[in-house]
């Protein structure tokens, strides 16, 4: 392990970063990195996203059969159209439907129809 974490400061060094001044961190996080949030060790949006929350009401095939996409309301009645070919993407989006879940899509501004990143929201519990 130590081998390991000695190979990784090196790799930091090369790139011109000092590996002393990256604290430790669960989540691969830190503290003015890349995707930093406001929650302690969750990760937030970049802020060049946009960012939609809602529940799929539909999925989109090609006339193959191929998985394209997926439609996402809103609680406003806004509707979005996102799309990808990604086998994971169709899994998760396939879920969504199916049970009614919550998700959050994150899109870049310049391609707001390219899921960039998605999150699940848990499911609300029973009466």
């Amino acid at each position: 392990m130590v081998r390991y974490v000695a190979a990784f400061g090196n790799r930091v060094e090369g790139l011109g970063g000092n590996p002393s001044k990256i604290p430790p961190s669960l989540t691969g996080t830190w503290p003015g990195g890349p995707g930093q949030g406001t929650v302690k060790g969750q990760p937030g949006p970049p802020s060049h996203t946009r960012h939609v929350v809602g529940k799929i009401t539909g999925l989109i095939y090609d006339h193959f059969g191929d998985f394209e996409g997926f439609i996402l309301d809103t609680d406003g009645g806004d509707s979005f159209t996102f799309y990808s070919r990604e086998n994971h993407v169709q899994q998760l989006a396939h879920r969504a439907w199916t049970e009614r879940l919550r998700i959050s899509v994150y899109s870049e501004h310049r391609h707001q129809d390219r899921p960039l990143r998605i999150v699940r929201h848990p499911a609300p519990r029973p009466v």
